[in-house]
C-alpha cells in the first residue's frame, strides 16, 4: 500500500513539473516573441533616422 501511495504521489509531482515547464516554457517564448519585434521595431527606427528616406 505504502509503495502504491507512493507511486501515486510520484505521478503527481512528474505531471505538476510538466505542467510547470508547459507555462514557464510558454512565458519564455512569449518573451521571447516581443524581445524580437522589439529588436526588430529597433532595427527600423534606428535604419529610418540615420537615412534621408524612410
Amino acid at each position: 500500500m505504502r509503495i502504491f501511495i507512493a507511486v501515486l504521489f510520484a505521478k503527481s509531482l512528474i505531471l505538476k513539473n510538466l505542467r510547470n515547464d508547459a507555462i514557464q516554457i510558454l512565458i519564455v517564448s512569449t518573451f521571447h516573441a516581443i524581445f524580437i519585434t522589439q529588436l526588430k521595431v529597433a532595427i527600423i527606427l534606428v535604419k529610418c533616422l540615420t537615412s534621408a528616406v524612410c
